[in-house]
């Protein structure tokens, strides 16, 4: 319970914060655009979510970090979404989705268990599917939007407004990171 006695991350150079900002403000600005304008009224799909706060800070305020990279932002969120439809659907089918316990330990934790055999850990994806467990609407269409759609627009607008500081690269990498399985004693 005491941690491990290390160093803090360090703060980002004061020259990174508007970059930060810049890239978060457009990109939540363009979500939300699309979500009460064409998506909505269109296609009668939401794209708006609050994970994509959680996904502002991850792909705008540390961009180098491997939950930031494109592939565990498509994929993470994604699976979140799927996870999250599938669980629904499945306690629907037995008669439990009353049971918001159960669907929300289920699909948060069922969507850290895929997200980590696949190696695209990105936190929003849990929040992702949480959110489907609270308010279950939109069956597929909620894999398509928000959650794969907005991971895509999220990582457009990351690699344009992240590559406009001199001090930042983004992505790190595109693809995934193919570093060997952690092996415990």
């Amino acid at each position: 319970l005491s941690g491990t006695d290390t160093e803090p991350s360090p703060r980002p150079p004061l020259s990174d914060t508007p970059f930060s900002w810049l890239g978060a403000f457009i990109c939540m600005a363009l979500i939300g655009l699309l979500d009460t304008y064409v998506l909505g009224p269109v296609a009668h799909m939401k794209l708006l979510i609050p994970a994509f706060g959680a996904m502002s800070v991850i792909v705008f305020s540390n961009c180098k970090a491997p939950l930031a990279q494109p592939i565990n932002v498509v994929l993470g969120n994604t699976i979140g979404g799927i996870v999250g439809v599938l669980v629904m659907e499945l306690l629907k089918f037995f008669s439990l989705a009353h049971m918001m316990w159960l669907c929300a330990a289920l699909c948060v934790s069922l969507t850290i268990a895929v997200q980590e055999r696949t190696n695209t850990v990105h936190p929003p994806g849990g929040a992702t599917a949480l959110l489907y467990a609270l308010v279950p609407d939109g069956g597929l269409k909620f894999i398509i939007s928000p959650a794969l759609l907005g991971a895509v627009i999220f990582v457009i607008v990351g690699v344009i407004m992240n590559n406009l500081s001199p001090a930042r690269r983004y992505p790190q990498r595109w693809f995934f990171d193919d570093a060997p399985a952690q092996v415990t004693e």
